[in-house]
């Protein structure tokens, strides 16, 4: 079948936007932590990267530090795990009360200009992100079911989908867990 000029030219050009529509989609980020040193997002010197965006003042950001810091502590010799605060509401002082109480030790990234946010559709605190070194995110929602609403939690958690989506990932290097809503505060941007 040969294709006149008119179709090569909208073929090409299809593949050109396609083209451009992906990278746009796995750009990577270079975002600063409360230390100074840099991040790139996804890391693509590991398998993939977890994510979890908090706010200091988020009370199911403080209920999901410690289980988070144990998925990294089992996890993270193949995933990057991060925090990612959106915005710039907080101040150091308010970001070391919530690292001190809850001995946070998960890098926590700036994102002042909700570049990260707005690439990963991240709108609540807590919500988890499950992205491969390329950028494809793999899994975004909650990370159990622990949480009923805000104010209201179950005494343990039932089911686990963010370690799920991760052992799926891991194992098998695919992810079938659905994207479960995250409960929590949500993200004010601009």
């Amino acid at each position: 079948m040969m294709l006149n000029f008119a179709q090569m030219f909208k073929t090409t050009r299809s593949i050109l936007v396609l083209g451009l529509l992906l990278s746009a989609c796995s750009k990577n980020l270079e975002l600063p932590d409360f230390q100074q040193a840099t991040h790139t997002i996804p890391d693509p010197n590991k398998k993939g990267t977890c994510l979890m965006f908090i706010t200091p003042d988020c009370p199911l950001s403080h209920l999901y530090a410690q289980p988070y810091q144990q998925l990294q502590a089992e996890f993270g010799h193949e995933l990057e795990f991060l925090s990612v605060l959106p915005g710039s509401l907080y101040t150091e002082e308010e970001i070391s009360h919530y690292v001190d109480s809850f001995r946070f030790n998960i890098p926590i990234l700036q994102d002042r200009q909700f570049e990260l946010v707005e690439q990963t559709s991240a709108s609540t605190t807590p919500q988890f992100i499950l992205m491969d070194n390329k950028g494809q995110i793999l899994y975004s929602g909650a990370m159990d079911n622990w949480a009923i609403s805000l104010a209201r939690k179950r005494i343990q958690p039932t089911r686990f989908y963010f370690k799920t989506a991760i052992t799926q990932y891991i194992n098998h290097g695919v992810v079938t867990q659905e994207n479960i809503p995250a409960i929590g505060c949500l993200i004010e941007t601009r």
